[in-house]
Parts: structure tokens; C-alpha cells; sequence
């Protein structure tokens, strides 16, 4: 039995082998990434741990997100379209 979230995603049954998986890229993927409770509440602990680490600075949980997913930090461009998108508003 495969769970939803691997199907959404195309994942091989497991149970013959698979030399080279096909690439794919569909409209359930993108809308189960949207509206399912898994991303939701990873979102929801990513933000509070960036809002425990960071406080109000926006800036500095922007550089923190990105140096946590990334492993980078991001650059000019990027920061200043992520405190555009904030708004300058710590629960966006």
C-alpha cells in the first residue's frame, strides 16, 4: 500500500526494480503540496522555529530560512523579494 503523498508523486511500488525513475511534473503534485496537512504543519514548525530564533527581525529569518533549506544565505535580490512579500509583517 502506498501512501497518498507518494503517489501524488509518481513513487515506484517498490516491488520490481526501478533502473531510471521518469521525471514528472503534474498539476496534483503542485495542488497537493498546497493543501496538504504534512506541508502544513511543516510550515507551522518552520515558522515558529524561525520566529524563536529570529524574534521580530524579519531579516535575520530570512537569512535563517534560507541558510536552513538552502544551506546558503540568500542573496540581495533574494532578500529583498522575501521582505517584499512579508510585508514587514513578522506573521507572514
Amino acid at each position: 500500500m502506498v501512501p497518498n503523498f507518494l503517489q501524488a508523486f509518481d513513487v515506484d511500488d517498490g516491488r520490481l526494480p526501478c533502473p531510471l525513475r521518469t521525471r514528472t511534473v503534474t498539476a496534483p503534485q503542485g495542488l497537493f503540496l498546497m493543501n496538504s496537512e504534512e506541508v502544513d504543519r511543516g510550515s507551522a514548525a518552520f515558522a515558529a522555529r524561525l520566529q524563536k530564533e529570529a524574534g521580530a527581525d524579519l531579516g535575520t529569518a530570512v537569512d535563517l530560512g534560507y541558510r536552513i533549506v538552502l544551506a546558503r544565505h540568500p542573496s540581495s535580490s533574494e532578500k529583498d523579494e522575501a521582505m517584499t512579500y512579508l510585508h514587514d509583517d513578522p506573521r507572514g
